[in-house]
């Protein structure tokens, strides 16, 4: 897809700048067979980036530094690497981090490394994520600043700084066991009453908070009133929407929610079947996005026993008969009864469908028909 029709696809200037940016640095990573990346992404631009790649066939790869990173880089890899994932462990990705800690042991906050970063005149944008682990920070930043920051930003607050490059191995785990157990007393079981319980905030702080996660759920909305989770649409994720949304009193048909004319329930109407149920399919890749863990983890989302595999492909070949349906550890049917579900493989082409078949048959008569005139 040329450029000028690829940036069509983008519904505002902001979309439009990121789009541009993506579709330029792949051409950069091509021309100069090196790995090409865009600045510090925010979760909502790089879920726009990630959509836009998927559509007009741009391969990227996202990485912020470490594993649930929020803020990340998109990598753009030449061809002549096997797979866009490979750029994450080349020595050419920017994303490096640093390691803050102060002489006093103070307990600094996201905030005051952030503030003290920006004191330096650096801009957000070449900025990651910080993680605070007790007296000290890692910040994930561009590789280009390391020097810079390490040399300049030497105080956070009262507290004096020491920033040294470190290697990813030596940024400690997340512990997912802590945690504080709160127990309070809420007015209303709103998102707003509990987060401001839970997190010890006012009710305005709640409320703002709540109010910039509603901004960044719209930004993700697709321009067909869908949206995209683990590289696909399911009704899964526009019921997991509705529900966020109405539980805060947000009608689903919210301007906010719609986009183009298209509210959630026209895309959670896409996938309504005609018994009264709701077509719940996912589509995966052998060799590209959605992969074959994407899918597997779309499909965790839901209460799930029973898997259907088909090809989707007009003859069932080696791809379906190996890579899909064979006995292998790292086919689809493996890795999915490995997940603890029952599998079931339709090892059958599109092409052994009559309704297919007519597509073809209209098809090539049509090409006579035009060779004719």
């Amino acid at each position: 897809m040329k450029r000028d029709e690829a940036l069509r696809l983008a519904h505002s200037e902001a979309e439009r700048l990121l789009a541009a940016q993506a579709f330029d640095k792949a051409a950069l990573a091509e021309k100069s067979g090196r790995v090409a990346a865009t600045k510090f992404l925010t979760p909502a631009e790089a879920a726009f980036v990630r959509r836009f790649c998927e559509r007009v066939g741009l391969r990227a790869a996202f990485d912020g530094g470490y594993a649930g990173a929020e803020r990340c880089v998109a990598l753009f890899a030449p061809e002549y690497y096997m797979e866009a994932a490979d750029a994450v462990e080349s020595e050419e990705n920017p994303v490096a981090v640093l390691r803050a800690t102060n002489s006093a042991g103070a307990a600094l906050t996201h905030r005051d490394y952030l503030g003290a970063l920006m004191a330096a005149g650096i801009r957000r944008e070449a900025i990651g994520d910080i993680a605070v682990h007790g007296a000290e920070a890692y910040i994930f930043c561009l590789a280009e600043l390391t020097p810079y920051l390490t040399q300049n930003v030497a105080q956070a607050g009262r507290a004096r700084l020491t920033l040294n490059e470190v290697g990813r191995a030596a940024v400690p785990a997340t512990d997912e066991s802590d945690g504080e157990a709160v127990a309070a007393t809420v007015s209303s079981l709103r998102v707003d009453a509990v987060a401001a319980a839970g997190f010890r905030l006012s009710r305005e702080e709640a409320k703002a908070a709540v109010e910039r996660g509603l901004s960044c759920l719209s930004d993700l909305q697709g321009s067909d009133g869908g949206f995209v989770a683990y590289g696909a649409q399911s009704c899964e994720t526009v019921c997991q929407v509705i529900l966020a949304i109405t539980s805060l009193g947000i009608a689903p048909d919210d301007a906010r929610f719609v986009k183009n004319g298209a509210a959630l329930s026209s895309a959670l109407a896409r996938f309504a079947q005609t018994d009264g149920g709701y077509a719940h399919y996912y589509v995966g890749t052998v060799e590209a996005t959605p992969s074959l863990d994407d899918v597997l983890e779309a499909v965790k989302q839901g209460s799930y026993k029973r898997v259907v595999l088909r090809p989707l492909m007009v003859v069932a070949g080696d791809h379906a008969n190996n890579d899909m349906a064979g006995d292998e550890d790292d086919s689809w049917k493996t890795t999915f009864e490995k997940a603890g579900y029952e599998v079931v493989c339709e090892v059958e082409g599109l092409g052994a469908l009559e309704a297919v078949q007519q597509l073809y048959v209209e098809h090539a008569q049509a090409a006579v028909d035009a060779l004719a005139k």
